[in-house]
């Protein structure tokens, strides 16, 4: 049993080092779409809405290659009405609210 046990633990703790090191779940800590912290093929993630602002920042994403076909209104952080959240994403915008923009 404690073979075993440590086995787990060893597994458990590199599968976090390997989160660790890639990222896991972000990137680079950024401030909105003009921070050049994000390169390549990244744009600056945001969650909730707060789009930089009173120092809310997100972190580097990869930009989506492709997106599904939904329509589920997001209003971006630039004030764009795009079609679903993956659109937005490949635009390089963050998510400001469900919905339209207003206009």
């Amino acid at each position: 049993m404690k073979g075993s046990l440590t086995l787990i633990c060893g597994v458990a703790l590199a599968v976090l080092l390997q989160a660790c090191s890639s990222g896991g779940g972000g990137g680079a800590s950024c401030m909105g779409s003009a921070d050049p912290t994000c390169v390549g093929s990244q744009y600056c993630r945001i969650e909730g809405g707060a789009c930089g602002e009173d120092g809310n920042g997100g972190n580097c994403q990869e930009t989506p290659a492709e997106c599904p076909a939904d329509i589920a209104p997001v209003c971006s952080c630039d004030g764009i009405t795009f079609f679903n959240e993956c659109l937005a994403a490949q635009a390089g915008q963050s998510v400001r609210s469900q919905g339209e923009c207003p206009q």
